[in-house]
């Protein structure tokens, strides 16, 4: 038995504990939270994102604990090239990963939905910005 009080403490990430305020909030909700998901992001974009989530929840593996804030930055990217491996191998999500140059879902990337930055971006977004800089005439 634990002497964390949620009541005095609130909520807890390592101890799954959601915090009792925010419970109380959630249940004053008065409208239906799937509706204004896809009045705000379309069908498209919701779809995939269940998708993505779907996948993850199939495949806890690649999912990170809450231990992932307490590794090393080395220790960070191994987890997301272990990750990025994982999901090139699998076709359903392969695709996911390769078409997102895409605007298909308003530049929703699969990656948002887990903890941390992914290493590839941060390439690509300087790799990018470098051809700018120094492709440009001016």
């Amino acid at each position: 038995m634990s002497d964390f009080d949620p009541s005095v403490l609130g909520g807890s990430v390592k101890r799954r504990i959601v915090n009792p305020d925010l419970l109380e909030e959630r249940a004053k909700c008065n409208f239906n939270q799937r509706e204004l998901c896809l009045f705000l992001f379309g069908q498209s974009l919701v779809d995939y994102i269940e998708g993505v989530s779907d996948f993850l929840n199939e495949n806890p593996q690649i999912c990170s604990s809450v231990d992932y804030y307490e590794k090393s930055r080395e220790e960070q990217l191994r987890e997301w090239w272990e990750r990025i491996d994982f999901v090139l191998r699998h076709e359903k999500m392969k695709h996911n990963f390769t078409s997102n140059s895409t605007n298909v879902n308003n530049n929703f990337h699969w990656a948002y939905l887990l903890p941390g930055q992914n290493p590839i971006v941060l390439h690509v977004t300087m790799f990018t910005e470098s051809i700018l800089l120094f492709g440009s005439e001016a």
